[in-house]
């Protein structure tokens, strides 16, 4: 069991400042909690109090429904870890391999339990074979990574984590967060932790708790705190990213933001075209508790989902027939995925997956196939590319016209998401999106007028020049009417790097 509750806890320092006032907060057992607030709002205090050494002025704090008091503590180090922000205050020994160690070592494991556990715990935090390496010699992301192993070399069933993205690159931050998710959901561990990533939230948190000026003033799932948009600003925070685009989105077409859905097992009118999928339910221990069968999903859903799929079959040689991608507020939605296999394009290796639509759900009752074709890039991160079928449009910048792939933002950001736990670190992707028949859908008017020589995937786009007073929408018709003519069969491709 690794619940973990606080109840009307109050703490003031000896100078007479009170840093938490009535603070009430529970981590059910196998829960992922989330603690939000700007600097000095108490994240750490609270946290101090978690570990013990910190006592309450009033209140109580229980670990496993044990109060933690001022007496012996052995027991609470058996069921809580805790990984300070800087792993410098946590790292001592010499090497990785003896740091990793002197927990178990300190609780009486024997040696040869001891030597297993350091080997599974280092591959569990991707660092193996690294026993001998100098703690001085690693990097500050494997500093963190070891400070993790030597909290799970101790097998508790609570870990407590204060900023431990802080200080990470995107994608060492996203490694760590995949890592601790692993955790909760293969081993059932409880994980509480401080953030300031605020796109982490809904992907990963069951409950997220606000903390301003010692004060919880918000909690409850990700949706139903980041939907108090205004105590989101006052406590000096922001919306998810996903959220701002879709806010945006929202905007851009006139849509208000009352009640409008966040997940991509949510059909909203801002999405082009229904997938027919389905929604799953997991418990803590990774295992499924209840799937929803025929989800209709974004058409945008599909594009991440063969992205992903055509990815870890070149860069990790799996087949991927369903794949499961977590929506921006955490919703697990699978996807089924054919035509997954290798071949060869002008000396490179290229491997291709497509996820289709419903026709019966889809625009003029026409299937969407989305084609994704990935292939080594020499620069590190995940490229796209807008291939056969996927329209462009235009975009203001500055005094000109930029053109760009058909591709909204938010479809951007689900493909970086699904990529990015598949590709190997310092590796780079280019990601070719096609749509089959996707020019001739265009031809016959099931595109839209600014999206030119194709479809969109995804709703809204960026502001485009047919909503430009210099460019109307009937300049752009026009030109899409012309391009229309012309042999498209060696249409150049458009490559966007997503900056990851």
């Amino acid at each position: 069991m690794g619940k973990l509750e606080t109840i009307d806890l109050t703490y003031v320092y000896p100078t007479g400042v009170k840093a938490l006032e009535n603070v009430n907060f529970v981590a059910g057992d196998g829960q992922f909690v989330l603690l939000l607030g700007p600097n000095g709002s108490g994240k750490t205090t609270l946290f101090r109090h978690f570990s013990g050494s910190l006592h309450p002025a009033s209140g109580r704090v229980l670990v496993s429904g044990r109060e933690v008091g001022k007496g012996d503590l052995t027991w609470l180090y058996r069921s809580l870890g805790f990984v300070f922000q800087d792993p410098n205050d946590q790292l001592f020994a010499a090497t990785v391999g003896e740091d990793v160690a002197f927990g178990p070592r300190n609780m009486g494991v024997p040696p040869t339990e001891i030597e297993s556990r350091v080997k599974k715990c280092l591959e569990l935090v991707g660092l193996p074979g690294l026993e001998r390496r100098p703690i001085h010699a690693l990097s500050f992301g494997q500093k963190r990574r070891v400070s993790l192993a030597g909290v799970l070399a101790l097998q508790p069933s609570i870990i407590i984590l204060d900023e431990p993205t802080a200080g990470l690159d995107p994608m060492g931050a996203s490694r760590m967060m995949d890592l601790l998710y692993r955790l909760k959901v293969g081993q059932g561990v409880t994980v509480v932790m401080a953030t300031h990533d605020i796109d982490f939230v809904p992907r990963y948190a069951d409950l997220v708790y606000v903390l301003r000026h010692g004060h919880i003033v918000a909690s409850g799932t990700p949706d139903e705190v980041f939907a108090q948009s205004r105590l989101i600003r006052e406590s000096e925070l922001r919306l998810p990213r996903a959220a701002q685009a879709l806010k945006l989105m929202g905007q851009e077409l006139g849509y208000s933001l009352d009640g409008l859905p966040f997940t991509l097992d949510e059909p909203t009118d801002l999405e082009d075209a229904g997938i027919t999928g389905e929604s799953i339910h997991r418990r803590p221990d990774g295992h499924v508790a209840g799937v929803a069968k025929n989800i209709p999903v974004s058409v945008g859903a599909a594009a991440a989902a063969a992205s992903l799929a055509s990815v870890e079959l070149l860069f990790n040689g799996r087949t991927m027939p369903d794949v499961e991608l977590r929506s921006p507020v955490g919703a697990v939605v699978r996807v089924p995925v054919s035509g997954i296999g290798e071949t060869d394009f002008e000396e490179h290796r290229v491997a291709v997956a497509t996820a289709a639509s419903d026709p019966a759900a889809s625009p003029g009752n026409i299937a969407h196939q989305v084609r994704a074709e990935a292939r080594s890039a020499p620069k590190q991160g995940i490229h796209l590319q807008a291939g056969s079928g996927v329209g462009h449009t235009h975009i203001r910048l500055g005094d000109g016209e930029v053109e760009r792939p058909a591709v909204s933002p938010l479809v951007y950001q689900m493909i970086a998401d699904a990529v990015r736990a598949a590709l190997p670190e310092d590796a780079g992707v280019e990601i070719t999106l096609s749509v089959a028949g996707g020019a001739e859908m265009a031809r016959r008017g099931l595109g839209r007028p600014e999206v030119i020589d194709g479809v969109p995937i995804g709703g809204s786009l960026w502001p485009t020049v047919a909503k430009s007073s210099e460019v109307p929408a009937e300049k752009a018709m026009r030109r899409r009417a012309s391009l229309a003519k012309e042999e498209r069969s060696r249409r150049p491709r458009h490559k966007i790097s997503l900056g990851i």
